[in-house]
């Protein structure tokens, strides 16, 4: 069975070599933020649990590759950084915020047969 997204809502696209590109954006109020980290997490978790996909830049020859960004009201975005080893994200800088709103940006790229298996996963259109 399907694990359902709240919060992130992804959108699907393809090139010509045939690699695959899903990309989610979350506007929320800061109060929120933990729990869509919380998804990311859940997302980038699964991925990372599929050991025969490499973790890298697809022109390098990696299967997959990703890229989070948080921006809080007022702000620079911010990179997130996953650890995988924990299955969260090393620090955010959304995590002292209790106003306001924070935009979240998450762009996957990987092989067409990786984007397949998560678009399953995650029951993503």
């Amino acid at each position: 069975m399907p694990t359902a997204l709240l919060y992130l809502d992804f959108d699907y696209s393809e090139d010509d070599a045939g690699h695959g590109c899903l990309d989610a954006m979350a506007d929320i109020p800061a109060a929120r933020a933990p729990l869509v980290e919380a998804e990311l997490a859940q997302v980038l978790a699964w991925v990372h649990a599929q050991r025969s996909w490499r973790l890298a830049p697809l022109d390098d020859g990696g299967d997959w590759d990703y890229l989070v960004h948080a921006t809080p009201d007022g702000s620079a975005p911010a990179v997130l950084e996953y650890d995988p080893l924990r299955a969260q994200f090393k620090s955010s800088p959304t995590s002292a915020l209790t106003t306001g709103r924070v935009v979240y940006t998450f762009t996957l790229s990987a092989r067409e047969d990786l984007c397949a298996a998560l678009r399953e996963a995650f029951a993503i259109g």
